[in-house]
């Protein structure tokens, strides 16, 4: 089953180190989250490797966007869920790798290496020495921050400020309301991350939303959605997806509210705000 996953992942995909890594985790599963983990895999068509290969990302991106199948979600849809931890070697070199599988909202999402895998990424001859589970994916666990009702009229929600002219400047959709004040803070306070005055303006109105103008589509991912990414110049939390391109973030810790560019080509660089960078994006197609 697994197997054939990878196959459909295709070649191109998945590098022969992922691909086992993921084989020795579908081993230590139960059958069910086999057949879930191998659906998942099956459909995996980006992957990103950021810092020479600390952290591997695995999407499904149709139209632009990440979409997941909701079918194939493992029941446990914590936030953030580490897995598994894999300790393995490489014949004739001498480190021990650690690989962290992790799970976000019940979809595989990441492999983070240490150290970085990318001078193994073609070997598939590792010797594995131990495979921890630190959870289980089928155990009932929703999402602390559900995602709200999705498509709330667009024409008729009431924005307000500078977020107001969106509405007949772009089509809106996929609106999803504001978490409430109690779980708005509780929120801001688990993200170690200054983030920017614009976003927390935004998700004060909406907690996500999907903006498209007359050139390409923006989903911003509202304070529930945002997660961290471990890259070669630090973490960062993901704001929203600008179509096929890549994501805006933001630097965890004190970064003063920045607003950082991460390409899905790997690319990395800091843009003019939250708000110019998405208007700029809808409108003209350019990061």
């Amino acid at each position: 089953m697994i197997r054939e996953a990878l196959r459909l992942a295709g070649f191109q995909a998945l590098k022969p180190l992922e691909r086992r890594l993921l084989e020795e985790l579908s081993a230590r599963l139960g059958p069910g989250a086999q057949k879930l983990l191998a659906a998942q895999i099956g459909r995996i068509n980006l992957v990103q490797r950021h810092g020479k290969a600390t952290e591997v990302c695995l999407y499904r991106v149709l139209f632009g966007s990440v979409r997941h199948d909701p079918r194939y979600r493992f029941p446990n849809q914590s936030l953030e869920c580490r897995l598994a931890t894999i300790r393995f070697r490489v014949p004739g070199m001498n480190p021990v790798w650690v690989a962290d599988i992790s799970v976000v909202r019940g979809f595989l999402f990441s492999i983070d290496f240490r150290p970085p895998a990318k001078p193994i990424l073609n070997r598939s001859d590792i010797e594995v020495e131990h495979v921890k589970i630190h959870e289980s994916p089928m155990e009932e666990k929703p999402a602390r921050y559900p995602e709200g009702p999705r498509d709330l009229d667009a024409a008729t929600f009431p924005p307000n400020g500078w977020f107001a002219p969106w509405r007949d400047r772009y089509r809106l959709s996929n609106v999803t309301p504001p978490l409430a004040a109690a779980e708005r803070e509780r929120r801001l306070a688990e993200i170690d991350a200054s983030l920017p005055e614009d976003f927390l303006f935004l998700v004060s109105q909406t907690d996500g939303v999907t903006v498209e103008g007359q050139c390409s589509r923006a989903s911003i991912l509202g304070l529930a959605a945002t997660y961290a990414v471990s890259l070669e110049n630090g973490r960062h939390y993901l704001l929203a997806q600008l179509g096929d391109q890549g994501y805006l973030g933001t630097p965890a810790g004190n970064g003063g509210g920045r607003v950082v560019f991460l390409g899905f080509d790997g690319s990395f660089r800091f843009v003019d705000g939250f708000r110019p960078a998405v208007q700029r994006f809808v409108e003209t197609g350019v990061v």
